[in-house]
């Protein structure tokens, strides 16, 4: 029996809801999907026989810092790898950053997708109950056929990009350049906040501490759960809940129930 490890990060749970719907599209064929939780498993290593499928969202062209990270500690291995990217705009060719770093490892990488999702960040568009809906529909069914390729063993490629892949790299570079300080640009309204502390156990990351307030750290992986999950939209970021912009938490994930 085929088996697979679907790694995966998630920041408002697109990426977690299409990573569950693959492990189940692979499961409806009789194969073995396990899904492993990057952000718990720092040091966790594929089985030898196991095919990879990293699933991660693309931040400004590239991929989560926690996912670089957690390749780069990865021992070497030659397993058959896929990557799964959901994206609310375009990608920019995101995956190409990640598959230098697995093939310096000896893994095989076999392509991958880019999912069009519910965009969560400040800018683009905004969610609504229509497009939430019609964009998860799609990702289903693309997600099905990605894991028809994925069981046959193809090579795919399936790539919604059309942005300059040099412009991108450019902006991406950049972006982590400033990640550390765009990390402290949070607020939060002290007369909102209930100190349900909800996003303190939600982070990902750990980067939230609670001193009669919250309180973000240095590590930040701008997934903005902590925005999104908070009940009393005590959190905002660049003024997009300010502006208008509403929280949004993809359909069917509860990070509040499970940490």
């Amino acid at each position: 029996m085929s088996q697979y490890s679907i790694l995966w990060f998630s920041g408002t749970g697109n990426t977690l809801l299409c990573a569950r719907a693959l492990a189940a599209a692979l499961a409806q064929e009789k194969a073995e999907a396990e899904l492993v939780d990057i952000s718990a498993a720092a040091y966790w290593q594929p089985p030898a026989d196991n095919t990879l499928i990293f699933c991660w969202p693309v931040y400004c062209f590239g991929p989560p810092r926690i996912v670089r990270k957690y390749i780069k500690q990865m021992l070497p291995g030659d397993n058959r790898v896929y990557q799964l990217c959901t994206l609310g705009g375009d990608g920019g060719g995101a995956m190409s950053l990640t598959v230098r770093l697995l093939r310096s490892k000896g893994y095989r990488v076999c392509g991958g997708t880019e999912i069009l999702m519910p965009n969560n960040f400040t800018g683009g568009r905004i969610p609504d109950a229509g497009s939430i809906q019609d964009l998860v529909a799609t990702a289903r069914v693309k997600i099905e056929e990605f894991a028809q390729s994925i069981l046959k063993g193809e090579h795919v490629i399936q790539s919604v990009s059309v942005a300059d892949p040099v412009t991108a790299r450019g902006l991406n570079w950049g972006f982590r350049l400033a990640q550390p300080l765009l990390g402290r640009l949070f607020k939060l309204s002290k007369e909102k906040c209930t100190g349900c502390r909800i996003c303190v156990r939600t982070c990902p990351v750990g980067n939230i501490t609670f001193h009669s307030l919250p309180r973000w750290g240095k590590e930040c992986e701008l997934c903005l759960r902590c925005l999104h999950i908070c009940p009393q939209a005590a959190i905002d970021y660049m003024g997009a809940l300010k502006k208008g912009r509403p929280q949004y938490m993809a359909p069917e994930t509860d990070f509040a129930k499970t940490r």
